[in-house]
């Protein structure tokens, strides 16, 4: 056996001498044949103390101001996704073209200006605006974490 193998094969006879197959306990034996400490009182996965299929899908029910939340929320993240795409790839596909203009106050060319520095500097605003909008969200449907 090579060197290599060695540790996936430990792997591999660890997982095999104990964890949980099909909810049901097998057990965790070290290489002297005793149960380590961390799986001698591990619940199984079908304990009584979890509740049942049925009781959790009432549980977890949405309500439709959850639904409208999540489309809101929602469109947001696709409105700044697609704010993403155009300063991270459309602009850079046109810089040739916008260094044909140049910025007055700093005298360079936009596209080498947007190539360099522009797009991160969007990026940098869209996080902060993406986090006030989205905070507004939250608080317009009650959900919004305490300050």
């Amino acid at each position: 056996m090579r060197a290599s193998e060695r540790p996936m094969l430990a792997f591999a006879q660890r997982s095999l001498n104990g964890d949980y197959r099909f909810g049901v306990k097998t057990e965790a034996k070290d290489r002297y044949g005793e149960v380590p400490a961390w799986a001698a009182d591990v619940p199984s996965s079908r304990s009584p103390a979890r509740p049942h299929r049925l009781e959790e899908t009432h549980a977890m029910q949405t309500s439709s101001n959850d639904v409208a939340h999540w489309n809101k929320t929602r469109r947001l993240m696709f409105t700044h996704l697609v704010i993403w795409f155009f300063f991270g790839y459309v602009i850079h596909m046109f810089v040739k073209p916008l260094n044909s203009i140049i910025i007055p106050v700093l005298n360079f060319p936009l596209g080498f200006y947007m190539a360099a520095q522009g797009s991160l500097i969007a990026f940098v605003v869209m996080l902060f605006v993406f986090a006030r909008q989205q905070d507004r969200i939250d608080r317009e449907f009650g959900v919004a974490e305490d300050d």
